[in-house]
């Protein structure tokens, strides 16, 4: 869904967010950006595999930098994925 009068966007389904550059990709049923506060978020459980790190949360906000990232109800093993497990 795209707001044109707010810039505002909200993906549902499968929704996955791929940063080539930043070697990160975040999985997650539903994800909203807000261009004017610069923020992207989801409220729904979320899956961030970056640099082959795995984290899982209950939730998740970021600047749209991606300089501060808050995955709420957190858990990850910090540890290299196996092989095929993405």
């Amino acid at each position: 869904e795209y707001n044109q009068q707010t810039e505002k966007t909200v993906a549902r389904g499968n929704v996955v967010l791929i940063m080539p550059e930043a070697n990160r990709t975040i999985y997650t049923e539903e994800l909203h950006y807000d261009p004017q506060q610069k923020r992207i978020w989801s409220d729904v459980p979320v899956r961030m595999i970056e640099d082959g790190r795995e984290t899982r949360g209950q939730s998740f906000t970021a600047d749209d930098q991606f300089v501060n990232v808050t995955i709420r109800g957190g858990a990850g093993t910090g540890l290299p994925m196996p092989i095929g497990s993405q």
